[in-house]
């Protein structure tokens, strides 16, 4: 039987899946309670955990893109448009040694990563806990 050879891109996906389901599956076990009942603090320390093992997760799913050593560049958006498909108009160093691989690539197909999740969700701090309220009849104290 031939082994398919896989893709960097299936890598690094298949990677950041099995990491963030780990992580899902661990704090599910972890967790001391049901969400609702748990304090404020708590679910703060589940939601802090998470986003520390999901920015590990992207970072090794980043690394190992990036470890194919294709030429990686670091440029600012400076405007986006959306007729037709979308145009994105980037800015970067002249001196930047891979502008050159950028020039190459035109008509080409790449990959591009947003910096920070954050700037691209919006952020973590849209994550926060319930907070607290009384509890109500019938249900035991947490």
């Amino acid at each position: 039987m031939i082994e398919e050879t896989k893709s960097t891109e299936e890598i690094a996906a298949e990677t950041m899946l099995g990491d963030l389901l780990k992580l899902t599956i661990g704090e599910m076990q972890h967790m001391p309670d049901v969400w609702a009942r748990l304090p404020e603090e708590q679910q703060q320390a589940v939601i802090d955990r998470a986003t520390k093992r999901v920015q590990k997760a992207i970072n090794e799913a980043v690394h190992i893109l990036a470890s194919e050593a294709r030429p990686t560049l670091t440029a600012n958006v400076e405007k986006v448009e959306f007729k037709d498909g979308v145009k994105a108009q980037l800015a970067m160093s002249a001196g930047n040694p891979a502008r050159h691989d950028l020039a190459d690539a035109q008509v080409e197909q790449v990959l591009i990563v947003v910096l920070t999740a954050e700037q691209h969700m919006g952020g973590a701090d849209d994550v926060q806990p319930d907070p607290d309220q009384p509890g109500l009849k019938g249900l035991p104290a947490a």
